[in-house]
């Protein structure tokens, strides 16, 4: 599974969409994880049954979505027009309900950054 993956630019003002790809059929649900911290190489989760998976990325917001099979598009996240908000460092990262793929059955994605511009 793959985090993000986008065609155009985190533009103020405007939504965002992500792209997960590479999901197996049984995923049936996702999180978004924004967050203003990065942790690189990744925080180890085999302690919490998830083993081989990172987390790269603070918790500071998380947003649901149904995942769709091979490839999910979740255009959940929306900038507001505030040009204050220019420049502004975001990270995320997925993580996808997938009964049987980890002892917890949750799987994370790779990270990503983006940072807010105004075109």
């Amino acid at each position: 599974m793959s985090l993000p993956t986008w065609a155009a630019p985190p533009v103020i003002g405007a939504s965002f969409p992500l792209q997960v790809d590479f999901l197996r059929p049984t995923a049936v649900a996702g999180f978004l994880v924004l967050g203003l911290q990065q942790w690189n190489p990744g925080i180890p989760l085999a302690a919490q049954g998830m083993p081989n998976c990172f987390q790269h990325t603070s918790i500071d917001a998380t947003l649901f979505f149904v995942a769709t099979p091979p490839t999910t598009v979740p255009n959940l996240v929306t900038f507001p027009g505030n040009a204050a908000f220019a420049g502004l460092v975001l990270h995320a990262q997925a993580a996808i309900v997938d009964p049987g793929i980890t002892p917890l059955g949750i799987q994370v994605s790779n990270g990503g950054t983006m940072t807010l511009g105004l075109y």
